[in-house]
């Protein structure tokens, strides 16, 4: 089994707020701006006397009493998202040597999930290639009779890893995109994907 991940812990390296102000040195705005989705995203750093610096991300956005809209949808819950810096989500697909495969989120203390062999080909496949159609899918991998077979069980997995790891819609996996020419999958770029091969023989 994979090896359990550590929770993760916060480090206030002060006694109190008030042993924090003592120490403050000074502060720089280092962004400002309005994201894609119209909230306010400020980020600013502190500098303290002995060589410690901390970084707030505060994003501000407002909203009419009544909106039928989750936190999750509205913030995604990581507001890091709407700053235009290089952040993903980590996972690591370890497949065993019995072909059992188990998805874990580095950064997150929560249960694998199991996937079938089917199901890891499927993540593979959109892995490695992009923009693929349903319908190439199905020549490639030979499993599925037709592509709502195929859609229904991406959908599933999408469902299944955003509910396991409390994640946003945004954070499906494999994504869907569709243009004028041709209707294809991808795999989503803000997710960093490890495998873990235990069926490898190195020499």
């Amino acid at each position: 089994m994979n090896k359990k991940v550590k929770k993760p812990e916060f480090l206030f390296p002060f006694k109190n707020k008030e042993h924090e102000e003592e120490n403050k040195h000074y502060v720089v705005s280092r962004l400002n701006t309005i994201s894609d989705r119209n909230s306010k995203i400020e980020l600013t750093e502190t500098v303290f006397k002995g060589g410690y610096r901390k970084l707030e991300l505060k994003e501000t956005i407002y909203f009419k009493k009544g909106e039928d809209k989750k936190l999750s949808e509205r913030l995604y819950l990581r507001p890091y998202d709407q700053v235009r810096l290089e952040k993903f989500l980590d996972f690591v697909l370890h497949i065993q040597k019995d072909g059992n495969a188990f998805l874990t989120r580095k950064d997150s203390s929560k249960d694998p999930i199991k996937f079938t062999s089917n199901q890891q080909k499927i993540i593979k496949l959109f892995y490695e290639r992009k923009d693929v159609t349903l319908k190439d899918a199905i020549d490639i991998l030979g499993t599925y009779k037709t592509t709502e077979s195929l859609r229904q069980t991406i959908h599933k997995m999408n469902g299944k890893i955003i509910g396991m790891f409390k994640l946003a819609k945004t954070d499906e996996f494999i994504n869907g995109t569709i243009d004028k020419k041709r209707s294809g999958y991808s795999f989503n770029p803000n997710i960093r994907l490890e495998f873990i091969d235990d069926r490898v023989i190195s020499d």
